[in-house]
């Protein structure tokens, strides 16, 4: 029975009912209504389904799963092993002895569901939900056998593990329809409670792992399963601030697997045999592991903490010069991690650090914004210890200070780093220290990190200055301010401190607010910077599908230059002015925009080179849906400035503009009106064409416009400064 169970003393730990509360504080708050309408639409419902295929297609098999709970001492490991042994004698004895109790003959007819190829009982509903009531049998008795026995074979319990009383519900805190199958939630253990009461609701902001069941055994319902595991994982991290990494169990028939979710790959212990006692032996061993295992290694991140006192969240924050640690507390989250792998970013306020703030309260103004991603390329080699590992945020943030941080025009413009580095994880079982990486993980698995996969460090910054959404902004005079201060740094960091952004988004473009009500705008998340003249194929393509550029999406080889970001800027503005900023402006139905997010990397580049080809065709497939206001239109105008601009600059020759490349065999008389251009110009004695000199070859507009880069960035900052 779940009677006995509970998570209340857990959620004191860890503080998930209130990022519960917090994530849907924030969601109404700064969510955008036709923006939710866009994220739940059936299109990207099917995208995350597909998605969630590939990643369980690419799941690796890790037959010792079990040593990343493994304990630290092996005088722990025997005691595991005897734990082990008992609960499964007592299970299997539970199974073959027919009990006289109308309770236990209940226990035992939902057990034989699961571990009997023959089951009992007719089937009602979907094939897998018979299965329900027995994996939950098996998980309690596990757990029930295991406090009994913890003082007799000297064991500490850290986690009584159970299943939520309710199957195949949605959770609360979830943006989806999905509905899992089973909940693994957890109680504590620390505060000596012995009968602990069930929760009266089941929310992704408490849920442990995740259990999915199929009735079928094949390898398509494996896949399914695990499919489904990582799908409904997203909302986990959406809702646990201090979640690093997902545990799930996958039941298909008799066939039961153990995986871990970890920020880029599935791993999955080999299948374990319900219906053989050897079989039932690993899951109950599985079960003891992770009952007895530090929190840390159930995905916690013991670095983030409630404060129960302050009703709020601590963050750990470790300076990379000084390896000095410190406690700031956070009074919002600005923004959640909304996906299963890569960086997980989040983004919280903060008043200061627990010292700094003793006489404060949660409502005081934030000060500081720190930000926690798992970083790409942040590594400095295997060694993930204390002194080895490179954060290149910090040390980008650095070097613009020191370049332009005197500028009293751009100071305000980009982050200023107070602290931060590597997340340094806290000491467990007397064992040293060690930075939170991809590398570190995968060693506690026994296994070596993919050479298609990038090496993650989990990084910590403290920044200021703190900063809002831009879908907070009041008005579009206020976007186009914060546009052009935006844009004002992007350039300056590019030519004076040789840094590209290569990540212009909507996420990523912020603003601050002076005493006097003006706006400021912010230029966030330096993550994956290009420094000098490095190939893209050497970076890995990041962002969003509506904002990134053409080439990127096409993935063409070559350099990037300022006029990346300046595309990328035009297509925040253009998705601004379609679906509005504040969800009173929008208007209902799907805007022609949206299939700039619909499809893979491809089909957006062909959507978007087909809006920009020409002036007409963007004015018609893009600006004519702007939204119909005035103020909206005054954007409408500036857009179509902008792509004057950057696609068809009358400073250039027919051959740099639109978007598509030409044959030059084929469509000779493209080149000829170039030439002809060229000599008017001349007879004229007008100002020649940039590219009159840079021969007819290159035939591919992108490639020519790169060589003007400076120009064409110069005129497009104008064009914005002024409006």
């Amino acid at each position: 029975s779940a009677g006995d169970y509970s998570a209340d003393s857990y959620e004191k730990r860890t503080g998930n009912e209130k990022a519960a509360a917090a994530v849907a504080k924030t969601q109404s708050t700064h969510m955008d209504s036709h923006v939710n309408a866009l994220a739940s639409s059936k299109f990207l419902q099917e995208e995350r389904a597909t998605e969630s295929v590939a990643a369980a297609r690419n799941a690796i098999v890790v037959p010792g799963i079990l040593s990343f709970l493994a304990p630290a001492t092996a005088e722990t490991a025997g005691q595991i092993m005897k734990a082990t042994k008992d609960i499964s004698s007592f299970l299997e004895s539970r199974i073959e002895k027919k009990p006289k109790s109308a309770k236990r003959k209940s226990r035992r007819k939902d057990l034989l569901q699961i571990v009997s190829a023959q089951g009992s009982g007719p089937i009602t509903g979907r094939p897998e939900a018979r299965m329900y009531p027995g994996i939950r049998a098996l998980v309690h008795l596990v757990t029930k056998r295991l406090c009994k026995i913890e003082v007799e074979l000297r064991l500490s319990i850290r986690t009584q593990i159970y299943v939520y009383k309710g199957f195949d519900r949605k959770p609360l805190g979830s943006d989806d329809l999905g509905r899992i199958d089973l909940a693994l939630m957890a109680a504590d253990r620390d505060a000596g409670h012995k009968k602990l009461v069930p929760q009266d609701s089941l929310a992704y902001a408490n849920i442990v792992g995740i259990i999915e069941a199929k009735a079928g055994a094949s390898a398509g319902d494996e896949l399914d399963a695990l499919a489904q595991v990582y799908r409904y994982s997203r909302n986990i991290y959406y809702c646990q601030p201090n979640r690093r990494f997902v545990w799930g169990i996958t039941v298909c028939g008799s066939k039961t697997r153990a995986c871990l979710l970890l920020p880029d790959g599935i791993f999955t212990s080999a299948s374990m045999d319900l219906h053989s006692s050897d079989g039932r032996k690993e899951l109950v061993n599985f079960l003891v592991h992770m009952s007895t295992c530090a929190v840390d290694r159930l995905g916690y991140d013991m670095t983030i903490r409630y404060d129960e006192r302050r009703q709020n969240w601590t963050a750990d924050v470790t300076d990379d010069r000084t390896h000095e640690t410190s406690a700031y507390l956070t009074n919002q989250i600005l923004s959640f991690a909304d996906g299963t792998f890569g960086r997980h970013r989040r983004m919280f306020g903060s008043v200061g650090t627990l010292d700094e703030v003793e006489l404060q309260t949660a409502d005081d103004p934030c000060i500081y914004v720190i930000k926690d991603t798992w970083a790409a390329g942040s590594s400095g080699g295997n060694d993930s210890q204390a002194g080895q590992v490179i954060c290149q945020e910090a040390s980008v943030l650095r070097h613009i200070g020191n370049v332009l941080g005197t500028d009293p025009e751009l100071s305000e413009s980009f982050p200023t780093l107070v602290s931060g580095g590597a997340v340094l994880l806290s000491e467990s079982s007397g064992e040293e220290r060690v930075y939170d990486t991809t590398d570190s993980l995968l060693a506690a698995l026994g296994c070596k990190a993919s050479s298609n996969a990038p090496r993650r460090t989990h990084v910590r910054l403290v920044m200021t200055p703190y900063a809002y959404p831009i879908q907070t902004l009041k008005s579009v005079d206020e976007f186009i301010i914060v546009m052009a201060d935006v844009l004002s740094a992007y350039v300056a960091i590019s030519r004076q401190c040789g840094i590209l952004h290569r990540d212009i988004s909507s996420a990523n473009i912020m603003y601050t607010r002076d005493p006097a009500g003006g706006v400021h705008g912010v230029l966030v998340d330096f993550d994956y910077v290009q420094r000098g003249n490095i190939p893209t194929n050497q970076w890995p393509f990041t962002g969003l599908l509506p904002f990134l550029g053409i080439q990127d999406l096409r993935s063409c080889p070559g350099l990037r230059t300022v006029l990346d970001g300046c595309e990328s800027l035009l297509y925040v503005l253009c998705w601004f002015g379609t679906i509005g900023l504040r969800g009173r402006d929008s208007v209902l139905g799907t805007p022609p925009i949206s299939k700039w997010r619909e499809g893979n990397m491809s089909d957006v580049a062909t959507s978007k080179m087909t809006d920009l080809s020409t002036r007409s065709v963007f004015t018609k497939n893009v600006v004519r849906h702007f939204l119909p206001h005035e103020e909206y239109r005054r954007l409408g105008r500036l857009a179509v400035k902008l792509y004057l601009a950057l696609f068809e600059n009358d400073k250039l020759t027919c051959l740099c503009k639109g978007t598509a490349p030409f044959d030059s065999d084929w469509d000779e008389s493209l080149v000829t009106k170039a030439q002809e251009e060229v000599e008017k110009a001349r007879l004229l004695s007008k100002t020649l064409p940039l590219d009159h000199s840079r021969g007819w070859g290159v035939t591919d507009p992108f490639e020519r416009r790169l060589l003007f880069a400076q120009e064409i960035s110069k005129e497009f900052l104008k064009i914005i400064l002024d409006a």
